[in-house]
């Protein structure tokens, strides 16, 4: 039996070297029974019509397969957009002397067909720095503090935000945002980010 990634790969890379293939047969058929006078003309016009809308029919499968296999309507699809910025703990009241103070909003929108029943997630936030020549990524938060957040649900074209102030050493010019969702089918979805804190708000 044909595997299912298989066909998936056949559909969408191969789909018009695969209908061209299915109207050639087609054609050669009708050309080789008129060719070998087993039938008049007659019936050649009555298999001709009847080889067109088969083959009308298998090519418009084809599409239909293809054209699911590409948008899938049922895959669940997420676009992030955040707002985040830096306050200097001098800046606070009372001052932070140690931290300053990282603002973040994230927006988890569902941006596919299919809606969105249960998923758990959680955030990480990271500092980056230089060592001896290498980056160095220095946890600073997660949220929850351990496990996943329970979410949901998310209907098309709708979202679930995170919203949070959170303390980073004082200095922090490049965060790593990583988030991470686990959908109700076990499947994993993940975002991440480095962030340019020194040009203002990103």
């Amino acid at each position: 039996m044909l595997g299912i990634p298989v066909l998936q790969k056949a559909i969408t890379r191969y789909f018009l070297g695969i209908s061209s293939s299915v109207l050639l047969t087609f054609g050669l058929a009708a050309g080789l029974l008129l060719y070998t006078d087993r039938i008049d003309l007659s019936t050649l016009a009555k298999v001709a019509d009847t080889s067109l809308k088969l083959g009308a029919l298998v090519v418009g499968s084809l599409w239909a397969l293809n054209r699911y296999y590409v948008q899938r309507p049922d895959t669940p699809r997420f676009r992030v957009e955040y707002d985040i910025s830096r306050v200097e703990g001098a800046a606070l009241q009372p001052a932070d002397e140690e931290n300053d103070l990282l603002v973040l909003r994230m927006d988890v929108i569902n941006a596919g067909q299919a809606f969105i029943a249960e998923y758990g997630q959680f955030l990480t936030v990271e500092s980056v720095a230089i060592e001896n020549g290498e980056a160095v990524y220095q946890p600073v938060y997660r949220w929850p503090e351990s496990g996943v957040h329970p979410g949901g649900p998310i209907d098309p074209d709708s979202w679930s935000a995170v919203s949070d102030a959170i303390p980073i050493p004082k200095g922090t010019t490049v965060v790593r945002l990583y988030l991470e969702l686990r959908l109700k089918s076990k499947e994993t979805w993940t975002w991440h980010k480095l962030i340019n804190l020194s040009r203002g708000n990103m």
